[in-house]
């Protein structure tokens, strides 16, 4: 560094000289001096970018040199001084005035000095170059960079610092897009940096939300868990109370109940006995000629179905079924037993049933010759089973064969709706269906169940028949049998608009509850044709325990009525 500046002071020297000489000379000696000045001071110039490269010397003491040079050759350069060797690419100097010069170079001396302590050095080809317009200050911070990446180990950690930092930015800089736009590089990096932030909270927020909605869906499903345990823990409790506290008369009393009940057609609402022993007098009276005289007339009576043809569905209907106790409840009794046997074993459509000799093979059967006076029979299995077809024949007995429910079986099942049956019957059977249906029904009392007292139950069967010309009831439970029932005329055909009426005189009925009186006594009676007396407290049954079951066959036809042929 001293000898550059020993050469610097002797160029200075050596232009004062030369400046006192100027007033004196000639013109050609002004010009041939012009030059030498301009060769010296681009040596000088050389000069000092070989000593920035080598690393001597202060940015300070570099300036007033360049600055003493620049005054002492400002009457050689008129318009632009070029400037050669520094760098890759050439700079112009610009001329100017003694003062403004002065306050230029301080401005970039002071740049200089800053640049020198904070290390922010740019590469030459970045626009963004805070400091483009002084080029020679441009060209000697590149010099030091140079000199920063050929020789690692003089490098200051700052500098290494800034560097990676501005290699961050221009990497998110190239990624946006934006290289080479004139947009601050730190503003740059901040708005990548926000965006990363930004898409990295969206994705944040989008997880927790995925968490979140799984919470509430297991947290969902545990509580509909729960609740089911806790609805079949209070079923489980309630039906072991019911059963803690009905066991003892319930599983004492069961087989009896069970036979009052299927033997209350042979008593009314009263008590009283009906024709049983009439009926078995009767039966051990006949003799064998009357016998066989009585099944002839049955088999002529059934096999008419010649006046039948202009019959409608369910008129036919009634006329077999009335057919049936032509000839007394004993033969009729006799008679569906062989028919209930033949329908289950046939298989054709359209059974031939032998008749002959039945009567008197079956007089001995008690059980079978009972039939005519069980509920089940006479108000179900055999309207059913002569109105249904051959192939339904199977599942028509088994629902039958269930019998009356028990009291656990009605508590686990809904009671039905005959409502809705009667409803469904009613729409068929008007134009252009035109259909008709069967509707068996059974009303069980559960509080005569519950407490034992079958005489003072509203339990009874019966069936509907409803089609096009209009409805009809067949009952054989409760008051008298299903013979005389038919014989005091309850079966003929009603109008179909009286339908609604009793459908919602029994729906009001079984929702009813508290004690009996007088009105539920007249409309039990309207419905059934039994009346109970309303002086005796002691058989008054309990109001708001019915429980229904409705058996339907739809779409009855002529030739089911009249499939059994007689011989």
């Amino acid at each position: 560094m001293t000898d550059s500046l020993r050469k610097m002071q002797r160029h200075e020297s050596t232009e004062e000289e030369e400046a006192g000489l100027e007033g004196s000379t000639s013109q050609s000696s002004q010009r041939s001096n012009a030059k030498a000045r301009k060769d010296r001071l681009a040596r000088s110039i050389a000069e000092i970018a070989e000593a920035v490269r080598n690393g001597d010397g202060g940015l300070h003491e570099r300036d007033n040199l360049i600055m003493k040079e620049f005054i002492a050759s400002r009457k050689a350069i008129r318009e632009y001084y070029f400037i050669p060797d520094m760098g890759n690419t050439a700079h112009f100097i610009p001329s100017m005035g003694n003062t403004a010069h002065v306050r230029e170079r301080r401005r970039v001396g002071e740049a200089s000095r800053a640049i020198h302590r904070q290390g922010k050095f740019r590469q030459l080809n970045q626009p963004n170059f805070p400091f483009v317009d002084e080029p020679v200050i441009h060209d000697l911070a590149m010099e030091k960079a140079k000199m920063a990446r050929w020789h690692p180990d003089r490098a200051d950690p700052i500098q290494a610092g800034v560097k990676r930092k501005w290699e961050e930015d221009n990497g998110a800089i190239r990624r946006h897009g934006m290289f080479g736009e004139t947009k601050n590089r730190n503003s740059v990096f901040q708005e990548d940096r926000v965006t990363r932030n930004s898409a990295a909270g969206q994705t944040r927020q989008s997880q927790w939300l995925q968490v979140e909605n799984q919470r509430k869906r297991k947290q969902i499903e545990l509580d509909r868990q729960l609740a089911e345990q806790f609805e079949a823990e209070e079923q489980a409790q309630q039906s072991q109370r019911l059963q803690t506290e009905s066991q003892r008369r319930y599983h004492d009393h069961h087989r009896r109940i069970a036979e009052r009940i299927r033997a209350a057609g042979f008593e009314d609402a009263l008590g009283e006995e009906c024709e049983m022993e009439d009926f078995r007098m009767q039966e051990e009276t006949l003799t064998e000629a009357e016998l066989k005289n009585k099944e002839k007339a049955l088999m002529r009576t059934l096999n008419d179905t010649q006046d039948m043809t202009q019959l409608t569905t369910l008129e036919a209907l009634q006329h077999q079924v009335r057919a049936f106790f032509s000839e007394g409840a004993a033969c009729a009794s006799m008679a569906y037993v062989h028919l209930h046997t033949k329908l289950l074993e046939s298989g054709d459509s359209r059974p031939m049933i032998g008749l002959s000799g039945v009567l008197g093979k079956a007089r001995n059967e008690a059980k079978k010759r009972e039939y005519c006076f069980d509920d089940l029979f006479t108000a179900g299995r055999l309207v059913t089973q002569l109105a249904a077809p051959q192939s339904r024949m199977k599942d028509i007995n088994d629902s039958f064969a269930k019998g009356i429910p028990t009291f656990e079986e009605m508590y686990k099942t809904p009671s039905g709706s005959l409502w809705e049956a009667c409803t469904k019957a009613y729409k068929d059977a008007q134009v252009p269906n035109q259909a008709t249906t069967i509707l068996n029904v059974l009303l069980v009392d559960l509080h005569s169940i519950q407490d034992c007292r079958p005489k003072a139950s509203l339990t009874v069967h019966f069936t509907l028949g409803i089609g096009p010309g209009g409805w009809c009831r067949w009952q054989g439970v409760k008051g008298v049998p299903l013979g005389k029932y038919i014989a005091a005329g309850n079966t003929e055909m009603r109008e179909l608009k009286k339908l609604p009426k009793f459908v919602n005189d029994f729906e009001m009925f079984i929702r009813k509850k508290g004690a009996w009186d007088e009105a539920a006594s007249e409309v039990y009676g309207d419905l059934f044709g039994v009346h109970f007396d309303s002086t005796d407290d002691s058989i008054h049954p309990v109001l708001g325990g019915g429980w229904v079951r409705v058996n339907t066959v739809e779409n009855v036809q002529f030739e089911d009525v009249v499939k059994v042929k007689w011989v």
